[in-house]
């Protein structure tokens, strides 16, 4: 079964089979875009994709546009090394010129690689991979800090206190 072709989108304009083409951006264009299709048999909605070739450097990817009731969401995605990436563009308002490009962009970007924060055991000691943001773990030790010396203080004064009563 041969592939079935989609529109295409290059420099701003989409290009449909029929050889009908108009702007991305115009209102013709955002009227196309926003068609949902309800399945007569199922009832399930299902809305337009299209390639998108930016104009950058960026590889192309397809937009689709999956909807839940009756609004249409967008999301581009891209095969890259066999790993099929996926970035939400947003509504049709978002389906502009500049959020495809930034998509493009995104779904060519090396994936960041998990940090792993379970113990690894070294020569048999076990070491934790501490995460590269350690923000958290060094606010709760400033608060910890900070209540060990209000604790002091207070039993410091209630000691005081308590000697200036035996004198008395």
């Amino acid at each position: 079964m041969a592939k079935q072709s989609i529109p295409v989108s290059r420099g701003g304009r989409i290009e449909l089979d029929t050889g009908e083409s108009f702007s991305l951006e115009s209102p013709e264009g955002q009227k196309w875009l926003d068609i949902i299709v309800t399945d007569p048999e199922t009832g399930k909605q299902k809305g337009l994709s299209f390639r998108y070739e930016p104009t950058g450097e960026y590889g192309a990817f397809t937009a689709r546009n999956q909807p839940v009731k009756d609004i249409s969401y967008w999301y581009g995605s891209r095969k890259v090394a066999g790993e099929v990436r996926k970035a939400y563009i947003g509504k049709l308002e978002n389906l502009t010129i500049a959020n495809l490009e930034e998509v493009a962009q995104k779904l060519a970007e090396e994936k960041p690689k998990a940090v792993d924060k379970k113990p690894k055991t070294v020569d048999k000691k076990t070491t934790v991979v501490e995460a590269p943001d350690d923000r958290i773990e060094d606010r709760e030790a400033q608060i910890r800090e900070i209540v060990r010396e209000e604790v002091r203080e207070q039993v410091q004064r209630a000691m005081e206190a308590l000697r200036g009563k035996s004198l008395a």
